[in-house]
């Protein structure tokens, strides 16, 4: 008898649904149900049959969320509250009181090329993640085998740039990062920093995980066809999955 198939859970709509239904049937080999349900009762019913949820992107977190007034002057569109990749990922530090950073288009690293009128392939990476430990992420975390994608990225990678990934960018929004704060002692492992040159902090996190989550600030799903680095960020949800 076959194995049976997973079933994930993906919230939205948002810009990236097709390409995270694209992934959850050809990288996870999956099924998945669209959680767009307006009523609690419904969403906490799929949350007990799913074996794992995708959060995807989308549209700018709302500043009451992170206890903020609505602020003029900082690129902010429309908003709901709802989580995601990418929002996920900023609703998440929110979630356990990282500093947020309510517009980062002011930094001269470029984080959101559509704001700043930059013509560029979207398929292109558009800066680098410094990774704080390699180790973690290009090796085995807590595995017993290591996991495919990791082998193949430390092999595309020399000794010299191990420390480094570049990754697609479609935000204006991040979670700051304090180099203060003992973030292991919280169980929370930063995995990647992005440089941005602000007053109020000079990098924000890109990547980072607890015990049963994974998060990252880019859209792996978005790029995973051609993007070493956006299939580890898959690869290790699978990791995730496959462990229950």
């Amino acid at each position: 008898m076959p194995a049976k198939r997973k079933l994930i859970g993906l919230t939205g709509p948002s810009s990236f649904t097709q390409e995270c239904m694209d992934a959850i049937e050809e990288f996870f080999d999956a099924n998945f149900v669209l959680l767009y349900h307006g009523r609690d009762a419904n969403v906490a019913h799929w949350l007990d049959q799913v074996d794992g949820v995708i959060l995807a992107g989308g549209i700018d977190i709302h500043p009451t969320v992170y206890s903020e007034s609505v602020w003029s002057n900082h690129n902010l569109s429309k908003f709901d509250i709802m989580l995601g990749i990418c929002r996920c990922h900023q609703l998440l530090g929110i979630r356990h009181g990282m500093g947020f950073v309510m517009d980062i288009s002011g930094s001269s690293i470029c984080h959101q090329p559509q704001r700043q009128q930059i013509q560029y392939n979207t398929k292109e990476p558009m800066h680098s993640v410094k990774i704080v430990n390699p180790e973690v992420v290009y090796g085995v975390y807590g595995m017993p085998h290591d996991p495919p994608e990791r082998k193949v990225m430390r092999e595309v990678l020399s000794e010299k740039h191990r420390d480094r990934i570049w990754v697609n960018s479609f935000h204006h929004q991040a979670v700051a990062f304090n180099p203060k704060r003992k973030y292991k002692d919280e169980g929370i492992d930063i995995l990647g920093l992005g440089r941005v040159d602000l007053q109020c902090c000079k990098e924000i996190v890109e990547l980072m995980q607890g015990p049963k989550w994974l998060s990252c600030q880019w859209h792996p799903e978005y790029d995973w066809r051609d993007n070493t680095a956006s299939r580890v960020i898959l690869e290790r949800f699978k990791t995730l999955l496959n462990a229950e």
